[in-house]
């Protein structure tokens, strides 16, 4: 055999025995139950910088429940809530009274393990902004 070949195949080999499965669980998807992480708001306006009313941290046993017929089952301490959203193009989802209103909250990031839904709602130049973060 040529040393050539030898090489190629120990080439071959190599690469063969260093290809493993990945531990991802394929494409990252809202729909599951997440650990609550913390849930905070903040108010902010043009002339103001942002100012955090809550930050609750969430404990074992809260969660944020998006199930595949649009409904979000949310536990938070000893407060239960079930609101609709529907998934919009890109990053965006909508979930009905979320943040005083309707609007297209972002999920940034997005992955199997972790998200972030952001929500801004305005009026009067005023902001409320709320962020939850998520786990699983």
């Amino acid at each position: 055999m040529k040393p050539y070949h030898l090489l190629i195949w120990i080439f071959f080999f190599s690469c063969l025995a260093s290809c493993k499965k990945s531990g991802n669980a394929g494409p990252a998807t809202l729909v599951a139950k997440w650990n609550l992480v913390n849930d905070s708001t903040a108010d902010g306006g043009p002339l103001a910088s942002p100012l955090i009313k809550t930050n609750y941290v969430g404990v074992p046993g809260d969660y944020f429940d998006f199930r595949a017929d649009g409904r979000l089952y949310i536990k938070e301490g000893s407060r239960y809530d079930t609101l609709a959203y529907h998934t919009r193009a890109g990053d965006s989802v909508v979930i009905n009274n979320f943040n005083y209103n309707n609007y297209p909250s972002v999920i940034k990031p997005l992955t199997p393990h972790n998200a972030t839904v952001y929500s801004r709602f305005m009026v009067f130049e005023i902001y409320n902004f709320r962020v939850v973060n998520l786990k699983r």
